[in-house]
């Protein structure tokens, strides 16, 4: 089939199905589009499931549902197809249900996958792609080839392009402005859809929106703390587990979930995680006192726990540690 070219001001796609999902492959690497008639299944190393006989040559073909550990329903053999992929010296196939087409897609719509939210070990995505609102992960030819890339851990002393920066910090400075001297209070659901003993604490300055439930797209293999992402004003914005990346169990998500989309203080990146419905800004200062906590909290992703009123104990997230503190076991 005719490829189409990129220009300066958009990129074109592939639109692939893999079970229950869709997944973008950049057109700029798509050689041909197969059928699977001459597909010898013979499955081996590295989630490769057979080869595929392509211009005279044997061309390794890739199982994309056993690499994302994506069980396909219903799988209709009619309709499946081989995506030839080349890339300099490299030429693969990768198999999918379906193909659907070719979407252009303006080029500020496309972005590179957050760190946070990448493979852990891996290049596993190289793109995520925004389509009538909905986003997309666009997978790398050169991870299915062998050239895998280590993520590199995320340092303090470093600013990994988590996000885009948000307009208001390129402004000024995140910690002032109006809202710093109040406060949004708010609790967490844990596993068992129970709310959390603790209320938590962040300065309203760093407090961008607080959304209705979203729909999130998952990332395979990301950490274990990230839901995945979700499209916040036309940009994709991680969305973590700020309960469990605290050290404590699983947070869940219900229709009793908001989403607070909030940046961190010292370089101006946007997350997002889920909290229980009922939030509070509270005007400064707040009656308290300093508390040593002896729990299964991470203390170094605090800024400090308080108790206030009512016998409250109040954690103060550090939202930069929560981002930026290296990770470490990544696999």
């Amino acid at each position: 089939m005719p490829i189409q070219g990129d220009n300066e001001s958009s990129r074109n796609f592939l639109k692939t199905k893999i079970g229950d999902n869709s997944f973008f492959v950049n057109m700029s690497w798509v050689q041909s589009i197969e059928r699977t008639d001459n597909l010898t299944k013979q499955p081996g190393n590295n989630n490769i499931i057979g080869s595929l006989t392509f211009e005279r040559a044997n061309i390794d073909v890739y199982s994309i549902s056993d690499l994302l550990k994506i069980k396909p329903e219903d799988q209709d053999i009619m309709t499946e197809r081989v995506v030839i992929i080349r890339k300099e010296n490299m030429r693969i196939g990768l198999l999918v249900n379906s193909v659907s087409g070719i979407v252009e897609i303006q080029s500020d719509l496309v972005f590179d996958v957050p760190s946070i939210a990448n493979s852990s070990l891996s290049n596993l995505f190289e793109s995520i792609v925004i389509s009538d609102n909905d986003l997309y992960l666009s997978i790398s030819p050169d991870f299915l080839s062998g050239q895998k890339e280590q993520l590199s851990h995320l340092e303090d002393d470093k600013a990994p392009d988590l996000i885009t920066k948000s307009p208001a910090h390129q402004n000024g400075d995140a910690t002032g402005g109006a809202g710093s001297n109040q406060i949004l209070i708010f609790k967490i659901l844990d596993s068992n859809a129970e709310m959390s003993k603790y209320l938590f604490g962040m300065s309203i300055s760093q407090v961008l929106q607080i959304l209705e439930p979203q729909e999130i797209i998952g990332v395979p293999g990301s950490l274990d703390f990230v839901y995945g992402l979700i499209n916040w004003r036309n940009r994709p914005i991680p969305v973590i587990d700020l309960y469990k990346r605290m050290g404590l169990e699983d947070s869940q998500i219900n229709d009793q979930t908001r989403f607070v989309v909030a940046r961190t203080l010292s370089k101006g990146l946007i997350i997002c995680f889920p909290v229980y419905f009922d939030v509070n800004v509270v005007k400064l200062p707040l009656p308290h006192e300093k508390l040593v906590l002896d729990s299964e909290i991470d203390m170094s992703f605090t800024k400090g726990t308080f108790k206030v009123e009512d016998d409250y104990t109040l954690v103060i997230p550090d939202l930069d540690k929560v981002v930026f503190k290296k990770i470490e076991n990544l696999n």
